[in-house]
């Protein structure tokens, strides 16, 4: 990716910027935060129930589909696999998994 990704973090708790910041340093990853979601490539967020993420949105302790997952990625110019290390980084279940995991 020629550009940096825009993350917005909303009200996320410190142990989970921690976390996500160790691991976007372990794939060297560089990334610009940003205060507002509509400037954002990608929102990570943490409601107050579990909610299934979209495409620009990742919501803590959510779900998360394969597809979703992987336009994630490639939004954030990262692989496949990585993006599903960033899935387990913020505690989401996969479902809708394109290789018949996870049934």
């Amino acid at each position: 990716m020629a550009d940096k990704p825009k993350l917005h973090f909303a009200n996320l708790p410190d142990d989970i910027v921690n976390k996500l910041n160790e691991f976007y340093k372990s794939i060297e990853l560089e990334y610009i935060i940003v205060d507002s979601a509509s400037e954002a490539d990608i929102t990570i967020d943490n409601p107050s129930e579990r909610e299934i993420s979209e495409p620009g949105v990742m919501h803590v302790g959510g779900r998360i589909s394969c597809p979703v997952a992987f336009a994630i990625g490639k939004r954030l110019g990262i692989s496949r696999a990585n993006a599903g290390k960033l899935a387990n980084v913020l505690e989401m279940k996969i479902f809708g998994c394109q290789l018949g995991c996870f049934k």
